[in-house]
């Protein structure tokens, strides 16, 4: 029986019309009555603000933090360029976005890259030599990959022209010296990934990275621009052509679904240097088969210049039949020298079975399109100060000028350019000229080839190895893709299904509880229905209309959502701070950088600190500390001041990588010279570190010139005593309870401890720290390093080198005699201890207090005991007999034993065991078996280095520090 006041019932239109629900003014509903109960409504409101909270913290938590960003997680990649010149090391930072590799060469975690030299080439007579430069090549990049990404992080190392000259058995052993360095260097590597590559793939490299800093990889082949690079051993041209190619000389690459057709060859034997080389070995070979004494002229070489035995082109050392006659004379000639280029360009051409050979007997079409000339044409343009445009016209008329000049008036006009360098100019800008113009056909007027090092708005460096990378990237992520593809398309098919399917249950579980309750409404309730399509089914989605004002519970709601969102924003805010700013209960981190100026080497090292309630805090393990060294030492570059900003530059680069970019200006760097630059004259010392000084200006660090100087012996071992104790944690301790320092250097050796005797003026110093004072005895014994000890200046019999070895000098003869040894070094050690004027001296004639603490015996102490596998338990007794035995055994035999060591060291180590026990047990009065003393190279439970430089910026950080503090409290009082 249907009710008289049933005025309305729910209809639903075929055309699925929004329908309108009316009731009864009399009629009640749930959803309007007014008694509902607060305290479950806010009970419920509170838990599910709380659940929305913790949904929109876990979305953005996901989103920072676990990687799942792939915009912002960046990859990383390494490549060694093993080139002929040098090694260099490039460190990519990369991003992959909607499934493309994403680069960024410039700066910052995008890009950065060092190079040492020589090249790995010149360790033909000695591979194991590789190993250096290619480890201290490893140490950059792993400075500059976050420790958490070495495994998954590729390093390759890819030689080139240098090594493709060499025998291909001489080329495997250097490459698997390199191997066994890489595979022990955490990141990610397979024996294949070292590799001599062909000329071919170096050219399509040089060709990817310019056309794609240019924009047109992966656009129309025809519109790409070609390259021609002028390397030092070989010379490379790749571009597009539009000729039929020989399938020798043509490479298929595939970059964005694009396919390119590329002629590339290597000219192997006709870079600069090589050129030049030939050029020198043909007019050479002229000079010294000539019938008649007439003189050889080298048209190359500006007049003045004495072509000596000893002449190198720049980082290649001329073979012995290269070496120059008396008859051969420098007489430039521009002209000549071009000619004599083409000859050298053009030789075998009468061989070449193709339609066009521009270069000997190699396929060669003609040039089309838009060129990039880089390297050396680049170089020596810069050189000449020449403008893009008509640039090759205008090196004619800058090689005649300087090819013509004198070598005396060459050296005033380029006062920092060494001897080597200069002198190569003359042949360069008539070699490119032969080469762009009389051989390749480039029109001297000619606007489509311009000289490069960078292409594009960002000024990409056009280097080969960017190109690989660029290029194996790209290949590895499209391999990947096609596997991703079908694990997300199933992914997305199935979180789809369940998330509609999950919404279609909530709306028929709403339909299912607000249809019986359209009962009693006291006031009009209008229900609208809309229709949405999910293929078959239809999904109703109810809205509301009230003209009731909103009740309690609802504002809850909305307070409750708009609070859980508040708080959640405010804590993700703190949780970013900490994460990505460094904001912490603990100061941001700070950084400093020393660099230590040696004898046998030039060492940066790079410190991360942080302040705790106003203290330094410092960790030395790898996050923190990082360390590079190069060889030579400042001290090699008496004679050429210039020559040090090279190596200087370097540590630069390497600190620069570990430091961010927007810290630099507050970060300090410092320059402490050591014994090896204190042996020279002061004037000799000041132009050195002039030089390092307008580096270290110009780095960018917060840097001023008196940070860049020549330390003292003294303070060179109470650096290295403060870090000993430091890593003993008897730093800020008693001063009696401290351990001293003995180092044996190279050029000098350093006592340092607190005493309980009184030194004489000149012999201690004070020093504070953590409050306490500490009177220290310090003295560095200047020429009593090992090797300024080991000096054969006027000796005719060497009882301190292995029978057998042949010196350069036939005046020495080895005699390997280790008591013999022990007593000429404690001879030297004894020199001048007549003239003692103090109640004790130890070493000659200085004042030595009685050793009375513990010690600990480093540097070339360290070395030798561990050569010698030595226990740290009386180890002085045991060097005695493993010298001896060294010391009388053959020097063929010493270098069977030992393979792996160079032989400039291995001779060494006969000299040493004696000098130790002359110096430690003859001299100091260490007991044989006195366990006070111990050989170490680390401290510590943390195993922290035993580095002077660490113990100056430990008292440098601190002194700061606490004179910050001092101005601090004084300005807030």
């Amino acid at each position: 029986m249907q009710r008289p006041h049933a005025r309305s019932r729910l209809k639903i239109k075929s055309d699925m019309d929004p329908l309108h629900l009316h009731t009864q003014p009399g009629q009640r509903s749930p959803l309007a009555k007014s008694k509902c109960k607060p305290k479950k409504s806010i009970i419920l409101i509170t838990v599910g603000s709380a659940a929305i909270g913790l949904i929109i913290f876990f979305v953005c938590y996901t989103f920072l933090l676990s990687g799942r960003n792939r915009r912002v997680s960046l990859r990383y990649s390494v490549v060694i360029d093993g080139g002929s010149s040098g090694t260099r090391v490039h460190v990519f930072g990369y991003r992959i976005d909607s499934g493309n590799p994403v680069f960024d060469f410039i700066g910052g975690d995008g890009y950065a890259s060092l190079k040492v030299s020589p090249g790995l080439s010149s360790y033909a007579g000695d591979p194991e030599g590789a190993s250096v430069s290619v480890a201290e090549l490893v140490e950059f990049a792993k400075g500059r990959v976050p420790k958490g990404k070495l495994k998954e992080s590729e390093i390759r190392l890819m030689a080139t022209a240098g090594m493709r000259l060499l025998d291909v058995s001489v080329q495997e052993r250097i490459l698997e010296v390199a191997r066994r360095v890489l595979r022990s260097s955490g990141f990610k590597f397979r024996d294949e990934l070292a590799s001599v590559i062909s000329g071919s793939d170096e050219g399509i490299y040089a060709w990817v990275v310019a056309n794609h800093a240019l924009g047109s990889l992966g656009g129309d082949p025809l519109q790409t621009t070609g390259i021609v690079e002028l390397g030092g051993a070989s010379t490379q041209v790749t571009f597009v052509s539009s000729e039929h190619v020989p399938s020798e000389f043509l490479r298929t690459i595939t970059y964005g679904n694009v396919s390119y057709r590329i002629y590339s060859h290597s000219f192997l034997n006709l870079g600069q240097d090589a050129a030049h080389e030939k050029l020198w070995e043909s007019l050479n070979s002229l000079a010294a088969n000539s019938t008649e004494k007439g003189i050889v002229t080298d048209p190359c070489t500006p007049k003045g210049y004495i072509l000596d035995k000893n002449s190198t082109v720049e980082g290649i050392v001329l073979p012995e039949e290269s070496k120059f006659t008396d008859s051969l004379q420098a007489a430039g000639n521009f002209s000549k020298c071009r000619s004599a280029a083409f000859n050298i360009l053009q030789e075998g051409k009468e061989k070449c079975h193709y339609k066009h050979c521009s270069i000997g007997s190699t396929f060669t079409p003609n040039l089309r399109g838009s060129f990039l000339a880089t390297e050396n044409f680049f170089h020596t343009s810069k050189f000449f100060g020449l403008r893009e445009k008509d640039w090759l016209s205008a090196m004619i008329s800058a090689g005649e000028t300087f090819c013509g000049d004198d070598w005396s008036k060459l050296k005033v006009k380029h006062p920092t350019f060494k001897d080597e360098s200069l002198l190569r100019y003359c042949f360069s800008s008539a070699y490119i000229v032969s080469m762009l113009h009389d051989s390749l056909g480039v029109a001297l007027d000619d606007q489509s080839v311009e000289f490069a090092s960078e292409a594009g708005e960002k000024g990409i460096p056009l280097d080969w190895a960017l190109g690989a990378f660029i290029l194996n990237t790209a290949t590895a992520i499209s391999d990947n893709s096609v596997t991703m593809k079908n694990i997300v398309s199933k992914t997305e098919s199935s979180y789809e299904t369940s998330f509609i399917g999950g919404c279609l249950q909530t709306a028929v579980r709403k339909q299912k509880i607000m249809k019986p309750e359209i009962k009693e409404i006291k006031d009009t309730l209008r229900v609208q229905m809309l229709p949405v399509h999910h293929k078959s089914s239809t999904t109703y989605v109810f809205t509301t209309k009230s003209e009731s004002k909103p009740t309690k519970p609802i504002l809850l709601l909305v307070l409750g959502l708009f609070l859980s969102i508040a708080i959640t924003l405010a804590f993700l805010f703190v949780l970013y701070m900490i994460v990505f700013s460094g904001w912490n209960l603990r100061s941001s981190f700070r950084y400093s950088v020393v660099i230590d100026a040696g004898s046998s080497g030039s060492r940066a090292h790079v410190f991360r600190y942080w302040l705790e309630s106003g203290k330094p805090v410092f960790d030395f393990g790898e996050e923190n500390y990082a360390s590079l060294k190069l060889s030579p030492g400042l001290s090699s570059y008496a004679d050429n001041p210039q020559g040090a900003s090279v190596s200087v530059k370097e540590l630069v680069e390497f600190a620069k990588g570990r430091v961010p970019k927007d810290v630099l200006k507050k970060s300090e760097i410092r320059l402490m010279a050591t014994a090896g630059m204190r042996l020279l004259d002061v004037s000799v010392q000041e132009e050195i570190l002039e030089v390092t000084r307008g580096v270290l200006r110009s780095s960018g660090f917060k840097f001023q010139d008196e940070w860049a100087s020549v330390i003292s012996g003294f303070d060179e071992g109470m650096c290295a005593w403060v870090v000993a104790n430091y890593a003993l944690g008897s730093l800020g301790g008693d001063p009696l309870h401290t351990t001293g320092i003995v180092e044996l250097g190279g050029a000098s050796a350093q006592v340092t401890f607190v005493s309980s005797e009184t030194a004489p003026p000149g012999f201690s110093r004070t020093i504070s720290y953590g409050g306490i004072s500490y009177e220290i005895y310090s003295h560095s014994f200047l020429h009593y390093g090992q090797n300024s000890a080991a000096s054969k200046d006027g000796i005719v019999t060497d009882p301190c080198t292995p029978k057998g070895y042949i010196y350069d000098n036939n005046s020495v003869q080895a005699a390997g005699n280790y008591s013999a040894c022990r007593s000429a070094t404690l001879a030297k050690l004894q020199d001048g201890k007549e003239n003692c004027a103090y109640a004790h001296c130890s070493i000659g004639s200085t004042f030595t207090p009685d050793l009375q603490v513990k010690f600990l015996a480093t540097e070339n102490f360290y070395h030798t005991s561990k050569f010698f596998g030595l226990d740290e338990k009386d180890w002085l007794s045991e060097m005695i007999s493993a010298g001896k035995s060294f010391c009388g055994e053959e020097w063929s035999k010493l270098k069977e034993k030992y393979p792996t060591t160079k032989e400039k060291y291995l001779d060494g180590y006969c000299f040493s065991s004696a000098y130790i026990i002359s110096l430690l047990h003859d001299s100091l009065g260490f007991a044989l078996d006195d366990e006070r003393i111990e050989f170490a190279n680390k401290a510590g439970e943390k195993g922290i280095a035993l580095d002077w430089a660490l113990g100056a910026f430990i008292l440098n950080t601190d002194t700061a520090i606490s004179a910050y503090n001092g101005r601090s409290r004084k300005m807030l009082g």
